[in-house]
């Protein structure tokens, strides 16, 4: 008898995947561990996951899911100030941030994989065009530039500021992504101010 696959059960998987392979590393990392760590058999992991590797690549691909979600949630909020919307973006991007820290450390650098990095930064630096062409009214955008150069300018900060937090010792982390966040209201507020 095939089993029916439950939604939310997928989606804890999927969590805990992306913590346990940024915890203990992708070798380190079986389907025994995540399977015990979400309280469900070995095999109900296969009814959702072919293997180790479509884990690990979906995800990935769930956290950046995610801040997706929340950008587009906080950026179409009509009535909402630029900079109240622009506060709430921040907060996602940090709870991003702390999910994918380990995961993205944890990568072995390999061309299908900076492929997948590759790819979500391009999703979301596109994303995020709009919100930029809109700070350009205040001030706030990174250069009068065509879509396509401004979208490269994005997919830049967003890879410098995502691999230094990556890459940033543990006691550090929370200085560092301070440090950011203070240079970008700073900005905010020198551009509104």
């Amino acid at each position: 008898m095939a089993r029916t696959p439950d939604e939310e059960k997928r989606r804890r998987i999927l969590q805990v995947g992306a913590e346990t392979f940024g915890k203990l590393g992708y070798k380190a990392t079986t389907i025994q561990v995540i399977a015990r760590e979400v309280g469900i058999a070995p095999g109900s992991v296969y009814t959702y996951f072919t293997d180790k590797e479509t884990l690990f690549r979906a995800s990935i691909d769930q956290i950046w899911n995610d801040f997706l979600d929340k950008f587009h949630e906080h950026f179409s909020q009509e009535g909402v100030p630029y900079v109240e919307r622009a506060h709430r973006i921040f907060d996602a991007a940090e709870v991003f941030l702390r999910h994918s820290r380990q995961l993205l450390r944890g990568i072995d650098i390999c061309p299908d994989r900076r492929a997948l990095i590759r790819r979500n930064l391009e999703r979301v630096s596109w994303a995020l065009l709009p919100f930029s062409e809109e700070g350009r009214a205040w001030g706030l955008g990174l250069s009068d530039a065509e879509p396509e150069t401004a979208h490269c300018q994005i997919c830049l900060l967003l890879s410098g500021f995502l691999w230094h937090l990556a890459l940033s010792e543990d006691k550090d982390f929370e200085t560092e992504l301070a440090k950011i966040r203070r240079a970008y209201f700073e900005r905010l507020k020198g551009g509104l101010g």
